[in-house]
């Protein structure tokens, strides 16, 4: 289960007023664990694509160029396959 997140409000929000949207590219296994990181990057404005495996987002990534790469580590790989995603961007 997801805890709910508590409501922010616009004096100590980075996501408050006129902000630019995103694009964000989201890569977590756990498939509710994602939608609901998703869910909430969307609620606040973003674009949200997302995946499951690291193969699919890598190609993604390169098509896409998001402004935002988030990562769940133990999806992502090694080290090693960490700096890889950062050469990507």
């Amino acid at each position: 289960p997801v805890a709910k997140e508590a409501p922010l409000d616009a004096a100590s929000s980075d996501w408050a007023g006129d902000r630019p949207r995103r694009s964000l590219v989201l890569l977590m296994e756990d498939a509710d664990a994602r939608k609901a990181v998703a869910s909430s990057l969307k609620s606040r404005g973003h674009v949200v694509r997302e995946g499951a495996t690291a193969d699919g987002v890598r190609a993604l990534v390169q098509v896409e160029r998001p402004d935002v790469l988030l990562i769940d580590l133990t999806t992502a790989g090694s080290l090693d396959t960490t700096r890889e995603w950062l050469d990507l961007l």
